[in-house]
């Protein structure tokens, strides 16, 4: 977790470099080197921006292309990713679990402040400059189910919720005026995404047409002002085109059945990294509604190892609490307290205790005649025996 950490700053850092620094350089260097002839610009790293499609040629004269010139003047950051929306859904996924880490009491109140103000600072930055729409709705979201946790009086938490809705949304206006202004373009052309994606779907509903093959179905039936896509820009909906409709089914189940599960036991716990770790992920995966989040490589192992971290730490509770008689709640995967089952951990490590010997010995169960959480007819006459030889 510490080198996805690192590489999560090093990302945000590179995002507010390039909207302070690199993209207005970047932009300064192509206007004046249009305007001199290129000149100004070794000839080698001209040829190279040839190459890369910076520099192109219309009616013999060499130009910047006029999409990278925008591009840069739009200036919507992605940090080390290829996709301003990446870098949202990269902050939506890492940022409840670092600004929890980052306030832990374990270190000294003056770095948790400094921590506390680089990582708000960063990612607030990151993000706004990221430009992303349905991100910024999606912060909204979760910051009331937050909210919702908290031990307030219910009239106040939804005044509190009607304030978040009416300073977030009327923020989101200011900030995306001009994107209105303009038609919304970018939401249009996800209409006609998802309308070619059903198409594709019912004409191929068992197998779909192959994984990553949606820009090949598309070319053929997208709507003429619409812009050209590899994806469909909805990771459920991809699902369905490329695995057909049982595997978009079984997707799309997977991960409904998984928050449905976790949320419920996520309500009687109280701890905020197990709450952090469950919104990171739950915004992410609510993002592949309007992103192909799924399709970026450093995004979704990312978002499959934050699972993996949970059930990792639950694990290693059981673990230590069978070998040492430590004792956790883990009542977010599990309705059952560690202590409780020790007896039966132990029983079920029980080939790996030589091994371990050098640890020290195992610990003799506490309160061994008293029922175990759960059941009814208290511990077996086997579980009585076992106890008497180990005393």
């Amino acid at each position: 977790m510490a080198g996805v950490f690192v590489a999560f700053a090093y990302c945000l850092v590179r995002a507010v470099d390039q909207e302070l620094i690199e993209f207005p350089h970047t932009h300064q260097v192509l206007v004046e080197g249009e305007a001199t002839g290129w000149t100004n610009i070794a000839p080698e790293v001209v040829l190279q921006m040839k190459q890369e499609g910076v520099i192109i040629t219309t009616n013999g004269v060499d130009v910047a292309n006029p999409l990278v010139v925008k591009k840069l003047q739009n200036s919507r950051v992605m940090g080390t990713l290829v996709y301003p929306n990446a870098l949202a859904g990269l902050i939506l996924l890492l940022l409840p679990t670092m600004l929890v880490l980052a306030s832990t009491q374990k270190l000294r109140p003056a770095i948790r402040r400094i921590t506390l103000a680089l990582v708000v600072s960063l990612s607030g930055l990151a993000f706004f400059w990221s430009g992303s729409k349905f991100g910024w709705l999606i912060a909204m979201g979760i910051g009331g189910l937050y909210l919702f946790r908290q031990s307030l009086p219910g009239k106040w938490k939804i005044a509190a919720l009607i304030g978040i809705t009416l300073i977030g949304l009327g923020a989101f206006a200011i900030r995306f005026h001009h994107y209105f202004a303009a038609g919304a373009t970018s939401a249009s052309a996800r209409l006609d995404y998802w309308r070619a994606a059903v198409e594709i779907t019912a004409r191929n509903p068992v197998f779909g047409t192959g994984p990553g093959t949606f820009q090949h179905s598309y070319a053929s039936i997208k709507s003429p002002a619409a812009e050209m896509t590899r994806l469909t820009h909805n990771d459920y909906l991809e699902q369905f085109c490329d695995s057909g409709i049982p595997g978009g089914i079984f997707y799309t189940a997977w991960i409904v059945l998984a928050f449905v599960v976790l949320a419920r036991r996520l309500r009687k716990s109280n701890d905020p990294l197990l709450f952090a770790l469950f919104a990171g992920v739950l915004a992410w995966f609510v993002q592949g509604f309007g992103e192909f989040s799924l399709y970026v490589p450093a995004l979704a192992w990312t978002a499959g190892g934050w699972p993996a971290c949970v059930a990792l730490i639950v694990l290693t509770l059981l673990i230590a609490s069978a070998l040492f008689g430590r004792e956790r709640q883990v009542d977010f995967l599990f309705p059952l307290d560690v202590g409780n089952h020790r007896i039966a951990f132990q029983q079920a490590l029980k080939p790996l205790v030589p091994p371990l010997r050098f640890l020290g010995p195992l610990p003799r169960a506490e309160a061994a005649d008293e029922p175990l959480a759960g059941c009814v007819d208290g511990p077996t006459e086997k579980g009585r025996l076992l106890d008497r030889q180990r005393a």
